[in-house]
């Protein structure tokens, strides 16, 4: 049965029929919704919304169910129709039975109306999932059809081609109709001791893998490189191949270009005096040419010889050379190596050997080289190094250009290290578009230096990797021999994390001034919820009228929303105190995760990856499910259409580096909670202030603005920290890093909670508040519960009552905010008075300096305002019944 009543369009013109059908579905177990019509313009009316099932009675006043039927079907409806009736004969019903009608029913039997609904639902459910897989079926071949590999399938025993797609007849010239059912051999599969080899690998490994020649229809051979997988069917048994072939034609003619390309540059080198060697891997011997012997000062006539070559280079390259070699024959690995050699003549020279294997018959056969004296090199670059070492000691980028075509002339290492690009990329480049200069800040600069011969200021630059970075630059003008602007000589120091710690500085301030305010309305404001969050659940005890009672709670909703607001407040502008308890994180993830997927669309996937020997986090459960919760949500609203929400848990170990390069971190062990969805993303220009309260994306009245801003507070107050990543188009991710331990997992439910506050024995209760609304409510509800109350507006007041009814009172409830004499002078006067006296102290803001002073007096219970009547009780028996140890 489905869980939603079933959307029922009834055509009948009999109140009486109508109430018996309805009567008889809701007895056969449906629950049923029934729209009720008997004109045809009402019908036509409902016919354009969506049901689950039409019935229509056969004769009604000026048309008839079978006119309905006509009219269901021209709509596009594609509900199932039944036909209700009284006096419909045989040959009627079987009539309409052919015209789309799904069964008719006889008024005098409508008992089986309940039968006939539900096989006509269940067809209509069997024709809906049979038309979806139909289309997902002709969705998957067409797909098919689209890929440019040729895809073909032949079953097992007879090598029968049972499907060949678009791609296999554009690569190998036959249509489908001329190869399906025809031995896959006459086609693609000439080579019988290929297909043989095949077959073994497929029934061993389940695949085969190989590059092959082919040949087309019209005779072209073709390279292409064949995948083969075996298909089985449910009992084990080979049923079918798959074969996935991709034309690489071009890319074996690339390579025979290649290799004679290599072979002409070889014969090139010897006529530049490039010595050519050549190892045979498989007689052991060595060939070289006579520029070798040249090189390392030989006789001409010497025999080639290996260990002879290996003895010339000095001891300190000679094992890289070795290695290098040893790769090639061994692994095909070529090498391009410069090594200093100590010659016959017992000189110093430099030489950069080049090694290449040759593979043939795809085995290694050779390795082949050059020798190349590169001495003379060698000191030059020695000599420009020594110039150069003293500017590419210095952090800061050093950077030449010509005045004219701003065109780089000299890139020092600084310059590498800051922009990312090597001298070598750089050179030759324009400055203004390497470094992706704005034409307001180059025309500025070159106006300056033309005027004053220098300039000086900040620069937004990026570096190859994209980075935006902040410089301090210095540019100064070289003039030539004649005076005339020849170049700009400029210093660049990156300024970009003085700037982000500048701007983070900032926003703490303004973070600390909403804080200060917010800590300072909390507490009023939490005096004036007080009083509703107590009244509320009695005055729904006292109610019967639901609709009345439905009021009440939705007040009572409504002032906890806003209990929640502020304490959220408080959690950005304070912090929270926590108190550190282990918590099993992958509970915590698992309660986030149901609740999304009970409340979260369809449309939106939920993956999770817990990381096996997970740390146990330090903290407050409910306020890291707040965490988690938030972070989801957000992730939810910026996927409107759907997406992947991600979340991630592993342990995480901060080390000195890491911690050096986080705001926020120290090192230690933390457990990692990241939040990564595939939304909107958050441009760089807001991604900042994200976290400032108040400040939200969202539509008015879609968001407050603090879900984020409490997030932070509430990982700040257990000693973590936040990072952020996002990309817009590309999604976001919020990585938490909570401190962690190896404890056991902490319960996440206190069973006390379950049972019902306990009452009074008549005690007497001195309740003190300035708020006359939470001094009425508290009062009812206390001596509802059996106690003797007496009531105080301030300290004054407070101490006089005491007096005078010492004897009597039990225990003292006071607000440790009131004028003339607050909580905190109260609580000393009344321990004058009597030092074993039991003070139980509230406040809408149990994080300022009052509050804190005030529980550091041995109060019995301090409660937070607004507290439920629940929460008072208990803390009332607890502070009597059972004191502290």
């Amino acid at each position: 049965m489905p869980d939603a009543p079933i959307r029922i369009l009834l055509v009948e013109d009999s109140p009486t029929d109508a109430l018996l059908i309805e009567h008889e579905l809701k007895n056969g177990g449906f629950d049923v919704a029934i729209t009720c019509v008997e004109s045809e313009s009402d019908i036509r009316a409902e016919l354009l919304r969506e049901h689950d099932l039409v019935m229509a009675d056969y004769s009604l006043p000026g048309f008839t169910a079978m006119d309905v039927l006509d009219w269901f079907r021209q709509s596009g409806a594609d509900a199932p129709f039944v036909l209700v009736s009284g006096t419909i004969d045989t040959e009627t019903a079987v009539n309409s039975m052919r015209r789309g009608a799904a069964d008719y029913i006889l008024k005098r039997n409508l008992a089986a109306l309940p039968g006939a609904v539900h096989r006509a639902l269940e067809r209509q459910k069997l024709r809906r999932e049979k038309r979806i897989a139909e289309e997902k079926v002709g969705f998957l071949a067409s797909m098919l059809n689209l890929a440019q590999d040729a895809i073909i399938v032949c079953d097992f025993d007879r090598y029968q081609i049972q499907y060949w797609n678009k791609g296999a007849e554009k690569l190998y010239g036959w249509t489908a109709a001329d190869v399906m059912g025809q031995d896959i051999h006459e086609f693609i599969l000439p080579d019988k001791m290929e297909a043989c080899e095949m077959l073994k690998a497929l029934v061993r490994h389940g695949e085969w893998n190989v590059e092959a020649y082919r040949v087309r229809r019209d005779g072209e051979q073709i390279a292409v490189s064949e995948r083969a997988t075996l298909a089985r069917d449910p009992d084990g048994n080979p049923s079918a191949i798959l074969f996935i072939h991709h034309d690489i034609t071009a890319r074996k003619r690339a390579e025979e270009q290649i290799r004679y390309q290599e072979a002409l540059i070889r014969e090139t080198g010897e006529i530049a005096r490039i010595g050519s060697w050549e190892f045979n891997f498989l007689t052991r011997k060595i060939y070289w040419t006579s520029e070798v012997a040249r090189i390392f000062e030989l006789p001409t006539d010497t025999p080639p010889d290996v260990g002879l070559g290996f003895r010339l280079f000095s001891r300190e390259h000679l094992r890289r050379i070795r290695d290098a070699a040893k790769a090639a024959m061994g692994s095909a690995i070529p090498f391009d190596l410069e090594a200093e050699i100590i010659t016959a003549n017992d000189r110093q020279k430099w030489v950069r050997m080049v090694g290449h294997p040759v593979i043939e018959n795809q085995s290694i056969a050779r390795v082949r080289g050059i020798l190349q004296d590169i001495t003379a090199r060698k000191e030059n670059e020695k000599q420009l190094h020594d110039q150069a070492r003293l500017l590419d000691f210095t952090t800061d980028a050093i950077i030449v250009s010509d005045f004219t075509t701003s065109e780089i002339l000299y890139w020092n290492q600084g310059a590498e290290r800051m922009h990312g690009w090597t001298a070598a990329a750089a050179m030759g480049r324009p400055a203004c578009e390497l470094l992706s200069l704005s034409k307001d800040a180059v025309e500025e600069i070159l106006r300056e230096v033309s005027l004053h011969g220098e300039w000086s200021g900040e620069l937004r630059e990026r570096t190859k990797d994209g980075r935006e970075i902040i410089v301090s630059s210095r540019a100064t003008l070289i003039r030539d021999d004649a005076g005339l602007p020849k170049s700009i000589l400029s210093l660049h120091s990156d300024v970009t994390e003085q700037k982000v710690l500048e701007s983070q500085f900032l926003r703490a301030q303004r973070i600390e001034s909403v804080g200060t305010l917010a800590s300072g309305v909390a507490h009023d404001l939490n005096n004036i919820l007080s009083p509703i969050i107590l009244a509320t659940p009695l005055l729904v005890e006292e109610m019967s009228d639901e609709a009345r009672r439905s009021i009440v709670q939705t007040v009572q909703t409504s002032a906890r929303r806003g209990v929640e607001i502020v304490r959220q407040l408080l959690t950005f502008a304070r912090g929270v105190r926590v108190e550190r308890m282990p918590v099993n994180c992958e509970n915590l993830i698992a309660e986030i995760v149901s609740i999304a997927e009970e409340t979260f669309p369809k449309s939106i996937a939920i993956t999770v990856k817990a990381k096996p020997g997970l740390w146990t986090a330090l903290g407050d459960a409910t306020q890291l499910q707040q965490v988690l919760l938030n972070l989801a949500i957000n992730a939810r609203d910026a996927m409107p259409s759907g997406g992947s929400l991600n979340i991630l848990a592993r342990n995480f170990l901060v080390d000195d580096s890491f911690a050096s390069m986080t705001p926020g971190a120290k090192t230690g062990a933390y457990l990692l909670l990241q939040v990564s969805d595939t939304g909107t993303g958050i441009s760089k220009a807001i991604i900042d202030k994200i976290f400032d309260p108040f400040f939200s994306t969202k539509e008015v009245g879609k968001g407050t603005g603090l879900g984020l801003s409490t997030v932070v507070g509430i990982v700040k107050s257990h000693g973590g920290f936040v990072n952020v990543e996002s990309e817009p188009g590309r999604g976001t991710t919020f990585k938490v890093f909570i401190p962690a331990s190896g404890a056991e997992s902490a319960s996440l439910h206190d069973p006390e909670e379950d049972l019902p506050p306990p009452g009074g024995r008549g005690e007497t209760i001195l309740l003190v508040d300035d708020e006359p609304n939470i001094r009425g409510v508290a009062e009812l509800i206390l001596q509802q519960a059996g106690y003797q109350v007496v009531l105080a507006a301030d300290g004054t007041q407070a101490i006089a009552r005491y007096a005078e009814r010492r004897s009597e009172i039990k225990l003292v409830i006071t607000d440790a905010v009131m004028p003339f004499l607050d909580g905190i002078a109260l609580t000393r006067a009344l321990r004058i008075l009597d030092p074993d006296i039991k003070v139980i102290g509230t406040s809408g803001n149990s994080d300022d300096q009052r509050s804190a002073e005030m529980k550091g007096l041995g109060l019995a219970a301090f409660l937070t305002k607004p507290y439920d009547k629940h929460t008072l009780l208990m803390t009332l028996h607890q502070a009597l019944h059972h004191p502290p140890s």
